[in-house]
């Protein structure tokens, strides 16, 4: 359907409401989501073409970089911004030690040996692998679709990649974040990984189940034992990588977790207008969501709840909007799991309107943005009803630190989730002893149980990298004061 199909449907629905203005989407938000991009989408799970494998390895093709000697072949590498300590500059020359200069080329080994002072205990080694950590710096890479068909706000990621760690020295080093664009693609993440693992200490996946899985797969960052980690979202081809570790609870694990909470929130058995009682499950069709769609399958059918699966294509096109929210309506389900891109929920939430209103969920960390609710909210004329997990509370529970950090500046969700994800990283770090080595980083992470703090606690073994234990609950709050997502219950779920 066309972005003048869209308006004209929703133009519909001014005739039937006195909120004329709660009709649905503005003209350039209809045009932008058929432009394939919607700001602060861009942290769902993937959608975007599968990478290239050709040797059918497991490894992404584009790029391939020599550990050992930094060399790239069968592609290029892309620039980014470096923030440290609130300033930013460009490029970074990194050779032999790990210290960085302007310029923009990168060179030399991979590996430093050699001191460097240490504080709040530990010992400093002189083996192992040290890339990005010198006497007074360690350095940590993000990615994440600053541009692209979803790209997150790059405003927001930019400010609260450096956020955390403004006044905050960890062994009396300061730390530097770099934030890479992965244009929202495999290859781009993979090439943008690459790069980061050459400099950067730790690199962290920022959004995008496909981008994610990519690079936690890559063999050059596992050669060069490169930590990876991100939130928790496909188990698939991620399990026994022993550089890999997710930060929250992964979708499948979500699974018991989004049952639990509909059970909590008195919507699991939740009856439509004939008295039918019946969960739809929609998910896009790539082997990263097979776990999810396993696991909340797998909860329902154990609950006796009748559900019927709905797959649509990856890419998500504005026809197979149009036939889903078609096949929505005509089987009526008062709840709607859902996984696919954010855009194309929204372009669903477009044809249902305030026709077809059931509860929307599902696993988090997809659909619980406020973007994304402000604009759910206008589709549907506030009637949207969201309830989903997410690895981060609203802000309607922001820690105090959060909120009074950059000079008490106001912040959104986006930077919430890198406050989150910033502290857990600390407590990592530390579990090093000062010891600062990616195999010890590893060694001890594995190892490691994490408190956590706006991020729940993780809990990680050298059989099971995937250490979330709970997540929190989020519902919309649709015209109300927030009106955007709020926190449901005190605690995360678990």
């Amino acid at each position: 359907m066309t972005t003048r199909s869209l308006r004209r449907y929703c133009a519909g629905f001014v005739l039937l409401s006195v909120f004329a203005a709660g009709c649905g989407l503005k003209d350039e938000q209809l045009a932008q989501l058929d432009a394939g991009g919607v700001p602060g989408a861009g942290l769902d799970g993937g959608t975007d073409a599968a990478p290239v494998d050709s040797d059918g390895d497991g490894t992404v093709d584009p790029v391939v970089v020599d550990p050992s000697t930094g060399t790239t072949t069968g592609g290029t590498t892309t620039g980014g911004t470096t923030t440290t300590g609130g300033t930013t500059s460009g490029g970074g020359t990194t050779s032999g030690g790990g210290t960085t200069s302007g310029g923009g080329t990168t060179s030399g080994g991979g590996t430093t040996s050699g001191g460097g002072t240490t504080s709040g205990g530990g010992t400093t080694s002189t083996s192992g692998t040290k890339v990005g950590v010198t006497d007074d710096e360690i350095r940590i890479g993000i990615h994440a679709p600053l541009t692209g068909a979803s790209p997150v706000p790059s405003e927001s990621f930019q400010k609260g990649a450096r956020n955390y760690w403004l006044d905050k020295k960890v062994f009396g080093r300061k730390v530097t974040v770099e934030v890479l664009d992965d244009t929202y693609k495999p290859s781009g993440a993979v090439r943008v990984c690459q790069e980061m693992a050459r400099r950067d200490f730790i690199v962290v996946g920022g959004a995008g189940t496909d981008q994610i899985q990519a690079c936690g797969r890559d063999r050059s960052l596992q050669r060069a034992k490169t930590p990876y980690l991100s939130a928790g979202v496909t188990e698939n081809g991620l399990t026994g990588v022993s550089t890999y570790f997710a930060l929250s609870t992964s979708y499948k694990d979500q699974g018991p977790l989004v049952v639990k909470s509909a059970e909590g929130q008195g919507f699991l058995n939740k009856a439509n207008a004939t008295g039918q009682k019946k969960w739809a499950v929609v998910l896009s069709e790539t082997p990263n969501f097979t776990d999810a769609k396993q696991s909340i399958e797998g909860q329902l059918k154990g609950k006796g709840i009748e559900f019927q699966y709905f797959g649509v294509p990856k890419a998500g096109s504005d026809s197979d909007a149009v036939d889903l929210a078609g096949k929505l309506r005509s089987f009526n389900a008062p709840v709607v799991y859902i996984l696919t891109q954010p855009t194309f929920f929204l372009k669903v939430l477009a044809q249902t309107g305030q026709v077809y209103t059931p509860t929307w969920t599902g696993v988090g960390i997809s659909f619980g943005i406020n973007q994304v609710h402000g604009l759910a909210c206008q589709a549907t004329g506030n009637r949207y009803d969201g309830r989903f997990l997410s690895p981060y509370p609203g802000l309607d529970k922001a820690p105090q630190a959060f909120l009074k950090s950059d000079g008490g500046r106001v912040k959104d969700d986006i930077e919430l989730t890198l406050w989150g994800v910033s502290e857990l990283l600390e407590q990592a770090l530390l579990k090093t002893g000062g010891n600062l080595t990616r195999e010890n980083f590893n060694a001890n992470l594995a190892t490691a149980a994490l408190p956590g703090g706006v991020y729940p606690s993780v809990k990680y073994t050298p059989a099971n990298h995937f250490g979330g234990t709970a997540a929190w609950q989020l519902k919309s709050n649709c015209g109300g004061s927030p009106n955007q997502y709020v926190t449901v219950g005190n605690a995360p779920i678990s």
